[in-house]
């Protein structure tokens, strides 16, 4: 009777309104009258196809310079943000603003009440006063949204001071969504050496050697210490540029899907999105393991775990990542050898002993230093993706990360670097020589791979059934190897 009465209220009630929620966002009607997994295999093709269409859900009248999309590029001059920004333009169509450009072009002009200050400061290596910078900005950003429909600006050298991102608040406020930071980062003499070689051909009155070290002084002192509270307002991503061109821009080009699939797809990114088309008919994992998001995930913080033998090169290839795109490296091998260095540790001693013996640290410890990290990490340095390095060793160690983490920080995906273990011998003998750690001997080398192969591999098939798993083959040069990284990355994170 109850059951009549509820149908009977929905097909009153609830029906009439799809009409209105059909003009609102896209619609799809899905038959349940089959099996469970038939309807969720229809559900999941729904979504996909959603994402791709790239719909996006809004409602009428939302004022569209609101859509427009702000990029932030930082870096000391000579970095080659300019040519970085040339490139992204080509490729994505983005609207690039140079905060310098927009100046010169200001000083310039004949009726300019700015000109003569800005010529001034610029010869000083000082910085003009922020509204102005700001207000020519937004200038700029709202006749290329009316006259060239642009709807991704790069705002290149900006912000460069704590008064820049206040100006910006002042003046522009939330008119413009400030999606990303690009900082470009370069050894200061490579920097020197390529201003001065664009002064042959420049013909800036600023490309001089002594006004480049007020600039590079300027920069240190007054647009460095601006980081970090850009890493709180949005995305950001460190990008080394003591490089080619080519190699630089790929390692941009990378960052640039990224963004644009995660603003795309709000789930992007996230282990959901990556699972929408694959997770129908999937194996179910061990009870006690950590289970696969199924509602929305932690949006700012997410989990790469870093598996591979002894000596494949995951640190070399971490640090890499580090620099390019920002990551938080955590190696559980480090903070297991700084806990045993501790004076007062409390696991010094077992910890030295297992290790000396090749065998694993109880799951518990591992974990829970690992936590400490991140949760440090997290609060301290803003970092939002973490590089788990050498992490899960066993299925002791998922139990654990269920046990102590849970759904705290998102499993977003494992990246598995394989090595043959006669090169990864002959890695680690040559590390020794080097390296002062104990545990660089061939006895011991020995027992980790075959502790390696005899718990780690075996965890491998449960963190396929976690998160996407990219494997990466390592018996190739540093470079090589991280050429093959960076193509997964954009889906692994």
């Amino acid at each position: 009777e109850t059951i009549k009465k509820r149908l009977e209220t929905f097909n009153k009630s609830t029906l009439p309104v799809l009409k209105e929620v059909q003009e609102m966002a896209s619609f799809c009607e899905i038959d349940c009258a089959h099996p469970i997994e038939k309807v969720f295999s229809v559900v999941c093709e729904k979504m996909d196809t959603m994402f791709k269409a790239n719909r996006t859900l809004e409602v009428k009248g939302h004022d569209a310079s609101k859509k427009a999309r702000v990029f932030f590029i930082v870096g000391g001059p000579g970095t080659g943000k300019g040519t970085q920004c040339a490139s992204i333009v080509e490729m994505y169509k983005y609207k690039h603003l140079s905060t310098g450009d927009l100046l010169r072009a200001e000083r310039k002009r004949p009726d300019s009440k700015y000109g003569a200050m800005i010529n001034n400061l610029v010869k000083e290596g000082k910085l003009v006063p922020s509204e102005l910078c700001v207000t020519l900005l937004k200038n700029a950003m709202n006749k290329a949204i009316e006259e060239e429909n642009a709807s991704v600006f790069l705002v290149d050298g900006f912000p460069r001071s704590i008064d820049n991102l206040d100006a910006w608040e002042k003046v522009i406020g939330d008119t413009f969504h400030i999606s990303t930071t690009l900082f470009f980062t370069c050894p200061e003499n490579v920097m020197v050496k390529r201003l001065l070689e664009r002064a042959k051909t420049s013909g800036r009155s600023d490309d001089n050697e002594e006004t480049i070290k007020k600039r590079l002084r300027t920069f240190n002192e007054s647009t460095m210490p601006v980081l970090k509270k850009v890493r709180e307002m949005a995305s950001f991503y460190e990008i080394n540029c003591a490089r080619s061109v080519e190699d630089v821009f790929t390692t941009v080009s990378a960052i640039v899907d990224k963004v644009q699939d995660i603003t795309r797809n709000p789930f992007a990114g996230t282990f959901i999105a990556r699972r929408i088309s694959t997770c129908v008919g999937m194996a179910k994992p061990n009870v006690g393991l950590p289970k696969p998001n199924v509602g929305m995930p932690k949006p700012d913080v997410r989990v790469l775990f870093i598996i591979g033998g002894p000596g494949a090169g995951k640190g070399t290839q971490c640090a890499k990542m580090v620099k390019d795109y920002g990551f938080k490296h955590l190696s559980t091998g480090d903070l297991l050898r700084t806990e045993r260095k501790r004076s007062d540790s409390k696991y010094g001693a077992m910890i030295n002993s297992l290790i000396k013996e090749g065998k694993l640290v109880p799951s518990d410890v591992t974990v829970s230093l690992l936590k400490t990290a991140m949760d440090n990490a997290r609060n301290n340095e803003y970092a939002k993706v973490f590089l788990v390095d050498g992490f899960p060793r066993s299925i002791d160690n998922l139990q654990a990360w269920d046990k102590i983490i849970g759904n705290t920080y998102n499993i977003s995906s494992t990246l598995f670097f394989t090595c043959p273990e006669d090169v990864m011998v002959k890695r680690l003998l040559e590390r020794a020589e080097t390296s002062g750690r104990s545990d660089d001997n061939e006895e011991t080398i020995k027992k980790r791979l075959k502790t390696f192969n005899q718990s780690t591999m075996p965890v491998l098939k449960e963190c396929k059934l976690l998160a996407p798993f990219h494997e990466i083959q390592c018996a190739k040069p540093i470079e090589e190897v991280f050429d093959s990284v960076c193509a997964v990355l954009g889906e692994a994170v």
